[in-house]
């Protein structure tokens, strides 16, 4: 398992995550869009509970789950945009934007704290 090479393959998932969620808001709407993508998270996740002994398939699970939170992210800020009024949306959006990134950052503390308590 390289470290490296598992954090390059993730942020080149990036891009076309955001491509393709700009194409799936415009032909599939908002609710269609998180819909899908947070279903393909959840598909994409869970047989990564079951697959510790194969990282291989393990990281290509994962990997795929980085795609679609990404996907569901951008749809998320989407609809943060859209339905906070007018005079907030600007504050609203940068609020939104702040919070996100903060758990971001602590996500991985919190899932590996449960090693850190034993």
């Amino acid at each position: 398992f390289n470290i490296y090479m598992s954090f390059m393959i993730s942020g080149a998932l990036e891009l076309p995550a955001d491509l393709l969620s700009i194409v799936g808001l415009n032909h599939l709407g908002r609710r269609w869009s998180s819909s899908i993508s947070l279903f393909a998270i959840g598909i994409t996740i869970l047989p990564c509970a079951w697959l510790a002994d194969h990282w291989e398939a393990q990281a290509v699970f994962a990997m795929t789950a980085r795609f679609w939170a990404t996907y569901a992210m951008n749809t998320g800020m989407q609809f943060s945009v859209e339905v906070m009024p007018t005079q907030l949306r600007g504050q609203g959006t940068a609020l939104v934007n702040v919070m996100s990134m903060v758990s971001q950052m602590v996500s991985p503390y919190i899932v590996y704290s449960s090693v850190l308590s034993e």
